[in-house]
């Protein structure tokens, strides 16, 4: 990538080794670029089964200038994937996706042109490339790669090879490694070659290495098992088949005796085999070692001289290579040094050793079968295509000893051989065309499709004995290691064969396949690419629920729990299907840090616990966009006004219909200037769905820009009638009884009425008694409230002395002077002086203030960021306590009690403290989304707890066998005899199936809304506009002219039109036809939230643009909605009464008459709403179901706050 920023390319070499140099260049591998040194390197191993997972983290320092891009690059041994890569930016970890190349390399080059840290990794002839932007001067960057790769086996050790030295970075560069060993058998033996180790622990089937080395090492270990092992297991696949795996273990082949009386090693002795002379003494010695039968050995040149065999391997390679043979090998000689007659007969067996560079090397694949090939990936890259897969290739740089070992092992030893597989009667084939030979002590692995469970009939003979048996076939969890590792192999193997059919005979069809199948596999291809740049969140992450909060399964990894900046910590759950701990969280839209961090803790099975940070961005802010009349060029240019912004869409509207959806060129948007209407419209929306609309004239080649001919009145909250409706609902530590708000305070209940102090929330986080039956109390929300209470009397009056929305009141303290020392998450400490709220001159290093306490002494003061501090003689001093987060403090029996994530601990003393039980925090959300009437029951759609039951008013979940993402529920509706649920994961149609429901899966594709109409059930999702007809048969209606929207948020029927609305805007589709509404029908907003048919109607909610309502084809603002912030689906209509959500703000509700009320609730967000039986509304909210009383209007009566059970 060239850009105007990057002034210089620098290459990280994982193959440094100046050896290798001559041979890298010549092989076109590397630039000529300096090199970064490495300043520190680990890796983690995980072995298990048949694959070891080696997650490698290295830190490199640029002593030199800036650098606009890094290029690491890595060799792979045969049969390793890259499970995933990323880098650090400061304190952010930024994570890569898998992309189809074209759209990763685009991708990458856009986020480096703007200035945002980015980096791409692909796949290129067996090379891994990775890129960085950009490596600042003096910077220590830092980069993690996780390869999957195959654990080797012979005899019956199982060993995987960590190449430190020229595998995975630069020559002598220590690097601490630590290797959990997990066996399926009882564990016999372990060790490591090339280094002295120390056992952390182990089990009957488990053990943990800890060594430091500069140099190559081998991890192996021994299992104690039968003989002759088999084993077969299957896993369900999507489409009802399962890829089942074949395990066969030859441990003991038992009596047998060598058909051959000699064995003759034929070996390519020219120049470039000089290079590969560590392996091939490695192979000479196996087969000397091995073979039972004397043997010969050959040097293959211009001529064939045979070299007399010593014990010694390294005298007999150094005799081999001397050149007297001569430096030039043809495939020529090979076949007629193989084809002698006597190779031809039992007694002699015939062995090739050379390399892919061999001339003629069409010759010798008649004898392929006799012959071991030293190769590195670059080579066996040329040759892809002209070498079977079942050929024995070993990459002496980067591949275990133990690999080659077994090669030979095939060629001297006893071997198995399958000779048939049928399952049901039925032949099976095995994916590829990988060996169905296994040398003793070797384990041998075939994957295939099957669409039945019975046992696997299995024809084998040893040396012409028979061994076959029958294996039953165990199916496994999809969720199971063993499960996902049978489900790879088979996928691996699946797309190695389709790339080998495509550089064959390249297919556009086949190769989509395969981009389809690598991403959904997750299994890097030559046509995908993993692609990462730093993370930005928006309105998106605000609703429907994004961003997700994901930590990655490590090794002994068994809890993660995060902290979020605004006031909410829980455990992260963990997503078996995508393999991480995941959570899906809400941010308050009065949350004021565009840049905030969530802080992730992550806890091992031996006790440590590590912490990480994960840097989000907030953005709700309109782009700033630039408009040019080029009239050189004869174009209207639009592009970005601000660095770092990126333009998701732009589209000129005009009068009568007139529309164009541009597309990018280079990061500008175009039009030709003849095409311009005299008066146009530029609206243009960020990624992150802010939409501006900017209105131009173009006349006499002028242009110019104009006021909108709408004035926009926001109105205030306060325009709006309050309406504070009596409840009967119990919180945490709040309750409301009626028109009272009550909480007990020094063993006292203390009330007011709630229309004088009006909350939000009725989560009690601060309280402190004040002299004369006073009391302050602040809430999660944010409110801080004063109470004044006559002496001897329960009654008092409240005011509200502070607010800080979404930033709770995390402390209350009086201090010696007098004052109230108030902790804000978020704003820092304050000092309330009678009725004056400031600032407090206390500075403790962060306006993260989790907790505000007194010890009896002194004044604690918990901060996320900034640890422990003590308020003495009117100073702030840091603690010695040893974790600088601080997550709550509290009173405790014996002291004050510091939660942390790193744990619990009670103060005993000024600076000691002793460890508590582990820290317990709840997984999920209470926040419900939907509610819905099925077969005279109501059901609600958790926010990321599945589907509830509405029974006497209490909610209970209803079982379901849902994934993590099913589980978070967008929508439902009741159609075609059925509950149906508009999931992240896809659209589900839940039937009766005697007392509970049955799961079908219809569609796959995040489901956001759902409206049941005279045609069907339409369906917004996230890949277009879907309408399902009885029998559960979908279509897609919005390929139509007019509309490029592809994803929805927002569905509605208006008798046979439909209406959708998403981040583009607003769309109707009648007549098999779709249009857009924009600027020329009086529709500005932007992203459409929700829609709601009102007659001849539609209303129209928006995120920051208020409530519209459609008639007749025109647009117009609601009056008094015009600042209301809508939620997802959050319109509905209760009898003559229209509830219109609000997103961290009152929502409204509308009367017949037209009369608009703020409702103000002890909640955040009001999100959907329907009456239940009893005459009462349900509004379900982000604190779970509020019960606010009858649908009438008469006074409300009284009614209950459920919360939902952690």
């Amino acid at each position: 990538m060239t850009t105007a920023r990057c002034c210089f390319l620098v290459s990280l070499l994982l193959l440094s080794l100046p050896a290798r140099a001559q041979d890298n260049q010549k092989a076109g591998l590397f630039t000529e670029a300096r090199q970064l040194p490495l300043v520190s390197q680990s890796l983690y191993v995980d072995a298990r089964g048949e694959d070891a997972e080696v997650r490698l983290v290295q830190v490199f320092h640029n002593a030199g200038p800036e650098l606009g891009q890094a290029d690491y690059q890595l060799h792979l041994p045969e049969g390793a994937t890259v499970v995933s890569f990323g880098f650090w930016q400061g304190e952010r970890f930024l994570a890569a996706e898998l992309k189809e190349k074209g759209e990763a390399e685009a991708a990458h080059e856009k986020a480096a042109g703007e200035g945002r840290a980015t980096a791409l990794l692909k796949t290129d002839a067996g090379v891994q490339r990775f890129s960085v932007y950009p490596v600042r001067e003096g910077a220590l960057q830092r980069v993690e790669v996780t390869l999957r790769v195959p654990v080797a086996r012979e005899m019956g050790r199982s060993q995987v090879a960590l190449a430190v030295d020229r595998f995975l970075g630069q020559g002598r560069a220590a690097s601490s490694v630590v290797v959990d060993v997990q066996t399926e058998e009882p564990l016999a033996d372990v060790g490591v070659e090339g280094a002295r180790f120390a056992q952390l622990g182990r089990s009957e089937r488990g053990t943990r290495l800890v060594f430091s080395t500069d140099k190559p090492v081998e991890v192996w270990w021994s299992e104690k098992g039968a003989p002759l092992s088999y084993g077969a297991d299957a896993v369900k696949l999507e489409d009802g088949s399962s890829a089942v795996g074949l395990r066969v273990a030859l441990n003991n082949a038992g009596e047998w005796r060598a058909p051959y009386k000699e064995l003759r090693l034929y070996v390519d002795a020219s120049f470039s085999m000089r290079r590969r002379r560590a392996a091939l003494e490695a192979l000479v010695d196996r087969l000397q070692d091995q073979s039972a039968a004397p043997v010969r050995v050959f040097a293959v040149g211009d001529t064939v001289r045979e070299q007399r065999a010593s014990g010694d391997a390294a005298a007999v390679v150094k005799a081999l290579l001397d050149g007297t043979a001569g430096h030039t090998t043809h495939g020529a000689s090979f076949a007629r040094a193989m084809d002698d007659a006597r190779c031809r007969t039992p007694e002699v067996r015939c062995v090739g050793v050379t390399d892919l560079q061999l001339a003629g090397f069409e010759q010798i694949l008649p004898l392929l079968p006799s012959f071991v090939f030293l190769a590195d990936a670059h080579e066996r890259a040329f040759m892809e295509g002209q070498v079977p897969l079942s050929a024995r290739v070993f990459d002496p740089e980067v591949e275990a000893m133990a690999k080659l070992r077994a090669q030979a092992d095939e060629l001297v030893l006893p071997v198995l051989e399958v000779t048939a597989l049928t399952q049901d009667g039925h032949g099976v084939e095995p994916m590829g065309s990988s060996s169905r030979r296994v040398a003793e002590g070797g384990l041998l692995r075939l994957f295939f499709l099957s669409t039945s469970e019975a046992p696997l009939e299995v024809a084998a003979h040893i040396e012409g004995r028979q061994v076959g048996r029958q294996v039953p076939v165990t199916v496994r969890s999809p969720e199971s290691p063993e499960g996902r590792a049978v489900r790879r192999g088979y996928f691996e193997r699946q797309l190695a064969t389709w790339m080998a059919a495509y550089k064959r005979s390249p297919d556009p069809e086949l190769k989509q396949r395969i981009i389809e199948t690598s991403l959904k596999e997750k299994i890097p291809t030559a046509f995908t690419a993993l692609q990462v740049s730093s993370p930005e969140l928006s309105l998106d992450s605000i609703k429907p629920g994004d961003p997700l909060l994901t930590a990655r399964v490590e090794p002994g990894l068994e809890e993660v729990t995060a902290w979020y900046p605004f006031g909410e910590a829980r455990r992260l759950v963990y997503d078996a299907k995508e393999g991480v701990f995941v959570d899906r969280f809400l941010v308050p839209r009065g949350w004021t840090d565009r840049l905030y961090a969530v802080e992730v803790f992550k806890r091992y099975t031996d006790g440590r616990v590590r912490q990480e940070r994960a840097w989000y961005r907030l953005d709700d802010a309109g782009p700033a966009v630039a408009v040019e009349a080029d009239t050189e060029r004869g174009v209207l240019r639009i592009t970005s006004a601000e660095a770092g912004q990126e333009l998701g869409g732009v589209r000129l509207e005009g009068a009568n219909t007139w529309t164009r959806t541009l597309s990018a060129l280079s990061g500008e948007w175009l039009v030709p200037l003849t095409e311009l209407p005299s008066a146009f419209t530029v609206v243009a929306r960020d990624r992150a769905g802010n939409t501006v609309h900017l209105a131009f004239t173009w006349e006499n080649h002028t242009l110019s820009a104009m006021v909108e001919d709408e004035a926009v009145a926001v109105a205030s909250r306060t325009s709006l009638q309050r309406e504070v409706p009596a409840l009967s609902v119990e919180g945490q530590g709040l309750r409301l009884v009626g028109e009272e708000v009550r909480l007990t305070v020094a063993g006292k209940e203390l009330r007011y009425a709630h229309a004088e102090a009006p909350l939000t929330s009725l989560a009690l986080t601060a309280v402190l008694p004040l002299e004369g039956g006073a009391a302050l109390f602040g809430t999660q929300s944010g409110e801080l409230v004063s109470l004044s209470c006559a002496k001897e009397m329960e009654r008092c009056t409240a005011h509200a002395v502070g607010t800080f929305p979404s930033h709770p009141v995390t402390g209350l303290v009086t201090l010696p002077e007098g004052t109230v020392l108030v902790g804000v998450l978020g704003e820092g400490l304050k000092e309330l002086r009678g009725e004056k709220l400031e600032r407090s001159k206390l500075d403790v290093g962060s306006v993260y203030v989790t907790g505000v306490v007194s010890d009896g002494r002194d004044v604690l003061v918990g901060t996320a960021y900034n640890g422990l501090w003590r308020v003495t003689g009117g100073r702030a001093l840091r603690t010695k306590f040893a974790h600088p987060h601080v997550l709550s403090l509290s009173m405790a029996a014996g002291g004050v009690e510091v939660a942390s994530g790193s744990g619990r601990f009670l103060q005993k003393g000024r600076d000691r403290y002793v460890a508590l039980s582990q820290l317990s925090l709840p997984a999920g959300s209470a926040a419900m989304m939907a509610a819905a009437r099925f077969e005279g029951e109501v059901y609600l759609g958790g926010f990321d707890s599945g589907l509830w039951r509405w029974a006497g008013n209490q909610a209970e979940p209803v079982s379901l066998e849902l994934d993590v993402r099913e589980a978070q529920v967008n929508a439902l509706a009741s159609f075609d005899g059925a509950l149906w649920a508009g999931t992240e994961a896809g659209l589900l149609r839940l039937s009766r199936s005697g007392k509970g429901l049955r799961v079908e899966r219809i569609h796959e594709a995040s489901a956001h809304d759902l409206a049941v109409g005279p045609e069907g059930l339409a369906v917004a999702t996230s890949r277009g506009l879907l309408v399902v007809s009885a029998g559960a048969q979908v279509r897609r209606v919005d390929l139509q002219s007019g509309v490029d929207a592809g994803k929805f948020f927002a569905v509605a029927w208006q008798e046979g039109t439909l209406w959708a609305g998403g981040m583009d805007g607003l769309y109707r589709f009648e007549g098999g036809r779709g249009e857009r509404l924009g600027a020329a029908e009086g529709y500005r907003g932007g992203w459409v939230t929700a829609l709601l048919t009102r007659g001849d109607s539609v209303w129209v909610g928006t995120y920051a643009s208020g409530v519209y309502a459609v008639k007749e084809g025109r647009a117009s603002k609601v009056q008094g909605l015009e600042g209301q912030w809508v939620p997802l689906r959050a319109l509905k209509a209760v009898g003559d009464t229209v509830w219109v959500g609000g997103l961290g703000m009152p929502s409204v509700r509308v009367s017949a008459d037209g009369g608009k009320r703020a409702v103000l609730l002890p909640t955040r967000d009001v999100n959907d709403a329907m009456a239940v039986p009893g005459g009462t509304l349900l509004l379900t909210t982000d604190g779970a179901m509020l019960l606010p009383g009858p649908v009438a209007t008469e006074p409300v009566k009284e009614v209950s706050f459920f919360s939902l059970p952690w």
